[in-house]
């Protein structure tokens, strides 16, 4: 079945290439293509069947249902307003959109401003499409300043149906003067209440965020966008297509796929006309002098090893972006003249090996941002000379004049993300102090990287190591961050012990001494520590989800003081007795690659709870680990679980009738297992959907029960398991979509 949402192309040609095609993949019959569509003519093309599904409308009172909720939430509503509201609600006409729209208007409104919403913007509402498209201009009317609408009509430059990057768009409002200065200067955090504004009222949709709650990218609806259009007084082009050459004369914000031959004089005799220019694809010799107005410049895909030096003349540019590029090493020196410069983006081109040395010279540039940097990358010097800055994803530390760990103490504005890198250039805990992350309060994820060395193994050698080893702690020590922290990754650090900051998360502030809790840290990834003998207190961390623990080689033991149990929260149950919960928002936990690990202790205190949100849980190449605890608690949530490469492991960290959550059960080369754990009359795994057991040469049987009750499985897979001479009746298994059975001496009769 091939559903086909909001289909609006009314090409009848395009229709029946697109059903040839399906037709040629397969003739049998049963399949189907349900087709969604607000576009009568559609429905005439596509003809799938004699009596199509008109939805109804909803009644008045569906959409005074909306409209009272938007605008009152669980507050009573007054009878004047209800009045008032009532007559609203027929007038959008059974419309959903109509009425999301008009409620997230009138919330706060007093009830003259209903009255008016109601005479001058819905008197005379139409039918359909063109009555939404009504509504949504009452609600453009009634946006709170004209900068707002000036964002929200710059939108028109993107396609439809974009994908649109909330910082990315902010720098553009930002570049084309649409953002006053907040009291503190901050133009950014007003195009970040411009932003919220617009996806309260519906003009932005489907909000995308991270792991930390921040939204990263919206879209448009097709009629927001025709809006946008609308509004924007023709002054953005999406393309050139069905043009003419006069309509160039109102265009400021120009998006192309390529400037043609055919165009290029015409485009050159506009160019200084243009604030904004988005090009996919070559730039045409000696052009971009002739936008000398421009503000913005979105180069992606151009396949070039270098911009032309000519760049360096726009002197009103504030915006440049760079992208998919993948020939591009460097940018030119004449870069560093854009003195208006304030956002710099470089990303997704995957040569690039250095910045111009002379970027100190860009005084007024805010973000910096670039990506997927080879290793010979180095920072231009004195960028702590850039004091406006606020992005900066990446430094490289160096051990020259200018280029050294302090220039980051100079810039007191970064907000975001920072990863440092080369840490092993920095010579003592004072240098790293210098850098200020205690003072960074805006950074909310830390990332710090040393590069491992991998020479010969000579006394000299060895002394080295122990220096680096004394030197990396002390380094480490002194970049402790503040308190508000919420990702962490600590990669390559070459220490024994880890300083005490990061031993039990929390830091010692003021006279007093009083230890603070990292208590907002949400990720922690500890990678490639090949000294350290110890892992972190981190149990009692009460926002932590998601944990990665990676290529330990020295760790031996994950002791009982992990579970941070005297650290963490207690709770009374309804008998009365105490619990605690270990790792108490824990999702995702991944150890993996630690191949002296031999043992995994139990929490210690009675009443303790681990891991009771755990959802995905990885044992990886922790080749000596013999047994895992009964991970107490955290078998109600489990979805997925895979072990591989533990070839002492006897048995799993849990009874499998206990997940009944399970959807995933992933088992390989555990060449020590012998049988799996399944206690008899357990509902068991329910949800299970893909097991897969591989390479477990002494595994010699699964208990019956476990995948009898298993009616959701889809995947089974057993393989290179030599041991194993029987299967379970598997009749049952009425969703089993795959069974793959290789390399095991099982007899096909038990498979029928």
């Amino acid at each position: 079945m091939l559903v086909l949402d909001d289909l609006w192309n009314e090409e009848e040609g395009v229709w029946n290439a697109f059903k040839n095609t399906l037709a040629g993949v397969s003739t049998s019959k049963g399949s189907f293509i349900i087709v969604t569509t607000r576009k009568e003519k559609v429905v005439s093309i596509v003809n799938t069947c004699d009596h199509p599904c008109c939805l109804r409308s909803l009644t008045e009172g569906d959409c005074w249902s909306i409209i009272r909720t938007m605008a009152f939430q669980d507050k009573e509503v007054p009878k004047q307003f209800a009045i008032t509201g009532s007559e609203i609600a027929r007038k959008c006409r059974g419309l959903p959109l109509a009425a999301n729209v008009i409620g997230r208007v009138l919330q706060g409104k007093e009830i003259e401003e209903w009255d008016s919403v109601l005479q001058s913007g819905l008197s005379n509402l139409e039918e359909g499409e063109k009555g939404v498209f009504q509504v949504l201009k009452v609600s453009y009317d009634r946006l709170p300043s004209s900068s707002l609408k000036k964002c929200f009509a710059y939108c028109s430059i993107f396609i439809k149906d974009s994908v649109m990057d909330r910082e990315d768009l902010i720098q553009l409002w930002m570049a084309e003067g649409f953002l006053p200065n907040d009291k503190n200067g901050e133009m950014e955090s007003v195009g970040n209440k411009y932003f919220n504004i617009l996806l309260q009222n519906f003009f932005f949709q489907e909000p995308e965020k991270d792991k930390y709650g921040n939204i990263k990218s919206c879209k448009m609806h097709d009629l927001v966008h025709d809006l946008a259009c609308l509004v924007s007084k023709s002054e953005s082009f999406m393309n050139m297509e069905g043009r003419t050459v006069d309509d160039i004369l109102q265009v400021r914000h120009l998006a192309m796929e390529s400037i043609g031959e055919e165009i290029v004089k015409d485009i050159k005799e506009r160019a200084s006309y243009f604030r904004t220019l988005f090009l996919r694809g070559s730039v045409p010799d000696g052009i971009l002098p002739d936008f000398k107005h421009l503000h913005s410049l979105k180069l992606c895909d151009a396949n070039i090893k270098e911009l032309p030096t000519s760049i360096g003349t726009l002197k009103h540019l504030r915006y440049l972006y760079v992208s998919e590029n993948h020939l591009l090493t460097t940018l030119p020196e004449s870069i560093c003249k854009l003195y208006n410069l304030q956002t710099l983006r470089i990303l997704r081109c995957l040569s690039f090996l250095n910045l111009p040395r002379d970027m100190r010279f860009l005084i007024r540039l805010r973000h910096l941002c670039f990506d997927k940097v080879c290793r010979v990358f180095k920072m231009p010097p004195k960028v702590g000379s850039l004091s406006c800055l606020q992005t900066l994803p990446l430094f490289c530390a160096s051990d020259k004049e200018g280029c050294r760990i302090d220039e980051l103490g100079k810039l007191k504005k970064l907000k975001g993300k920072l990863q440092i890198q080369n840490l092993e250039l920095v010579s003592c805990k004072t240098e790293a102090e210098h850098a200020d992350m205690a003072g960074k309060l805006n950074i909310y994820n830390f990332s710090f990287y040393w590069n491992c060395s991998t020479d010969s193994n000579d006394e000299s050698q060895s002394t080295n190591s122990i220096e680096s080893n004394v030197n990396d702690e002390s380094v480490l020590e002194g970049l402790q961050p503040h308190e508000k922290l919420k990702c962490l990754t600590i990669d390559g650090f070459r220490g024994k012990k880890f300083p005490l900051w990061t031993r039990n998360m929390r830091i010692y502030k003021g006279n007093s001494g009083l230890p603070v809790i990292f208590d907002k840290l949400i990720k922690i990834e500890i990678i490639s520590c090949g000294n350290c003998e110890e892992i972190p207190v981190l149990g009692h961390l009460p926002l932590l989800k998601y944990l990665l623990i990676q290529d330990l080689g020295n760790v031996t033991l994950i002791s009982s003081s992990f579970y941070g149990e005297s650290d963490c929260t207690t709770n009374s149950s309804n008998d009365g007795q105490e619990t605690r919960e270990s790792f108490p928002s824990l999702k995702s936990l991944v150890i993996m690659e630690l191949p002296n690990l031999i043992n995994w202790e139990e929490a210690q205190m009675s009443g303790t709870q681990v891991f009771p949100c755990l959802e995905y849980l990885d044992i990886l190449f922790c080749d000596k680990l013999a047994h895992v605890p009964h991970l107490r608690g955290s078998g109600a949530s489990l979805k997925k679980m895979k072990i591989e490469n533990c070839l002492k492991l006897r048995k799993l960290p849990y009874d499998l009738g206990s997940l009944q959550s399970l959807e995933t059960l992933e088992i390989e080369s555990c060449g020590n297992l012998k049988s799996i754990s399944y206690q008899s009359g357990q509902k068991g795994l329910l949800s299970l959907q893909k097991l897969e057991i591989r390479n477990c040469h002494e595994l010699c049987n699964l208990p019956n029960e476990m995948l009898e009750c298993s009616k959701s499985l889809k995947h089974l897979s057993v393989r290179e398991c030599p041991d194993l001479t029987m299967l379970p009746e598997l009749s049952g298994m009425g969703s089993l979509q795959t069974l793959e059975v290789a390399k095991c001496p099982v007899s096909l009769h038990f498979l029928n």
